[in-house]
């Protein structure tokens, strides 16, 4: 026998003389010998192609569980007894057209990423086509995912899967690919998606769909020229308009369609983890007492879209879309929103050049106490200048205030109540009146957001259940007008405690003031009402 003859059982677990070279070597025969190993490994596997694999051309949930090794839950777990993986997975082989809106962590994007292993193992000279909005979304999400599970199979996968792309070698027109609309290769993304033809099937998977270009669904439907090509969306229902929303609940769409709530998972399957329960009860206590009517437990929790998306300021499908930039706003600021002695709560934000990077939340303090707490939050935060603090003087805030001036503090006081300041006119135009700083500044939120200039993560769940909660409302005069604080309130059942903070760390001048760099005031001019 040669020393890379090899003697192979059924199971296909093998031996070879070469095992000896590499426990008897030195370090240059063993890299030699190791890497003719490898070779002749992936050349085995290779060999074997998809034909014992095409078996499961048209059983997702065999390959995933006897191939994989993976194990999936479906109508059998689910406490609602609805569909789960098991029966979307199924699904997806027996139609063109699948849609899934679901809620959190019920494994979405894990199961996209087997179903595009699947199809492309099991199907010679296929092509799969998987993208989604953020390139962290693609890279570290959804291919994370798919080089896990081929790396990890039970039964060893013939292929190699690379960052974002997949290929069997010798077959060229055999191969996945995924790429991200964010990033300069998906710009134009009616481009970038257009061109993929594939004599042994075509597969077109979109994760986090609410957020895909609508260029890119154009594009896709010239996929569909091919004899088996099928399109998978799957996603958080974001949005009320779109692809994705017109794919679940249009009336005359292609899909077959499905929506998860948190209350149909499991909590587990076998060994695995799926819904943590506790998760859910957080949920309700951030989205406050009408928790059911919060568009962000609404999309996150139920599974479904927001009920309230067209009236909202601020759509939680804006939110997705920023929460992972790195805006380039001047500045680092600290926005604190100052609480009575009661339910509400006093919240501080930092505000880093437009992106929220901690939050501090503290209750029942008294007035000097607050003032302590946020001369501390200056200093653990890094933001040395009094002027880069904004503090909301709107009823208790003003003794919070002149306590902090009394140890020579001089923060920014924010004062909803009084009149616009035009602070951000050079930046958000000033062609819309306003008749009080609350609105000027809601204002200058909605635009920032629009404008992708503020960034709040999605870990600040209380901040986004209170900006989709936040209306505007039309007024003849041609002012801007944002509903009562009281009357949002009512509405949601709390105060909406985190996007007040958030307002005021966005002031940049109701008092203009020339600082020492020990943060004493020296000078302070009041800027003139817009």
């Amino acid at each position: 026998m040669g020393l890379f003859d090899f003697i192979f059982d059924e199971t296909l677990t093998f031996e070879t003389n070469a095992d000896y070279a590499l426990r008897h070597s030195g370090p240059a025969l063993t890299d030699q010998v190791g890497g003719a190993i490898e070779l002749a490994w992936d050349r085995v596997i290779e060999s074997r192609g998809s034909g014992e694999f095409e078996r499961y051309t048209h059983d997702p949930v065999g390959f995933i569980e006897d191939v994989l090794g993976d194990q999936l839950w479906g109508a059998d777990e689910s406490p609602t007894g609805k569909p789960g993986q098991r029966e979307i997975a199924q699904a997806i082989a027996e139609n063109d057209d699948v849609a899934w809106g679901t809620c959190h962590g019920v494994g979405k994007t894990w199961l996209l990423a087997r179903i595009s292993l699947w199809f492309f193992i099991t199907r010679p000279d296929s092509i799969v086509i998987s993208t989604a909005p953020l390139n962290k979304q693609v890279k570290d999400m959804l291919w994370r995912q798919i080089r896990n599970a081929h790396a990890n199979s039970r039964t060893p996968l013939p292929g190699r899967i690379l960052t974002q792309r997949a290929e069997m070698p010798g077959s060229p027109e055999w191969y996945m690919v995924g790429f991200a609309t964010d990033t300069p290769a998906g710009a134009d993304s009616s481009i970038t998606a257009q061109g993929y033809h594939a004599v042994g099937g075509l597969l077109f998977v979109v994760d986090e769909a609410s957020g895909v270009p609508e260029g890119v669904y154009n594009a896709a439907r010239g996929y569909l020229t091919g004899g088996d090509a099928k399109r998978v969306y799957i996603g958080n229902q974001n949005s009320r308009h779109g692809r994705f929303y017109d794919a679940i609940h249009g009336e005359n769409s292609s899909f077959v369609s499905f929506q998860t709530s948190a209350f149909d998972a499991p909590q587990s399957i076998g060994r695995h983890a799926v819904m943590n329960q506790s998760w859910i009860k957080i949920m309700q206590k951030d989205c406050g007492p009408n928790y059911e009517a919060d568009p962000l437990y609404q999309v996150q929790v139920l599974g479904v879209p927001p009920s309230s998306d067209s009236h909202s300021l601020i759509p939680l499908s804006l939110l997705e879309e920023n929460k992972d930039l790195q805006p380039d706003l001047p500045g680092r600021t600290i926005g604190v929103d100052v609480a009575r002695l009661g339910d509400d709560k006093c919240v501080a934000f930092l505000n880093d050049r437009g992106r929220l990077k901690a939050r501090h939340q503290w209750s029942k303090a008294r007035t000097h106490e607050s003032a302590e707490i946020i001369s501390q939050l200056m200093t653990k935060w890094r933001v040395p200048n009094a002027r880069d603090v904004k503090v909301d003087v709107t009823g208790v805030g003003g003794g919070v205030v002149d306590d902090l001036y009394r140890r020579e503090v001089y923060v920014e006081p924010v004062d909803f109540g009084a009149g616009p300041q035009g602070d951000w006119d050079h930046v958000i135009g000033g062609h819309l009146k306003f008749k009080t700083r609350r609105s000027e500044l809601h204002y200058i939120y909605y635009r920032l957001m629009h404008m992708n200039r503020l960034a709040i993560p999605e870990r600040y769940e209380r901040a986004w259940s209170d900006t989709v909660s936040l209306r505007s409302i039309p007024d003849e005069t041609g002012f801007f007008k944002i509903e009562p604080k009281e009357k949002m309130k009512q509405r949601i059942g709390r105060s909406p405690d985190d996007t007040d903070a958030i307002l005021c760390s966005l002031s940049r001048g109701s008092v203009k003031a020339e600082v020492e760099g020990s943060g004493r005031i020296i000078k302070r001019r009041r800027r003139r009402a817009a």
